[in-house]
């Protein structure tokens, strides 16, 4: 996995792609959770902004074409975390 951010500290809400190929090309079961959690300690840590990463808001898998899975589930998240964020130049939520 590649991530680059051009704002240190930039909310970012890391979307797996492809969900409908683990159960296609028989992965394990667990190998969705094994994968997001390694994601998630690896980019969704407290230092992220010490170190230059942005800010891991959340992490979720979706499957789009014939056979979409998680996709309003992703709408909401977006929808709910950008209300979570604060304006730069403000002291309170957008």
């Amino acid at each position: 996995m590649y991530g680059q951010a051009q704002a240190k500290g930039s909310a970012v809400i890391i979307v797996g792609t492809h969900l409908d190929e683990l159960k296609k090309r028989n992965f394990p079961r667990d190998w969705e959770k094994s994968m997001t959690d390694l994601i998630r300690s690896k980019y969704q840590r407290q230092d992220n902004d010490n170190s230059g990463l942005p800010h891991v808001m959340d992490i979720l898998n979706v499957a789009a074409g014939d056979s979409p899975k998680n996709i309003d589930s992703l709408k909401n998240l977006i929808y709910q975390r950008v209300f979570q964020l604060k304006h730069p130049g403000r002291n309170n939520l957008l």
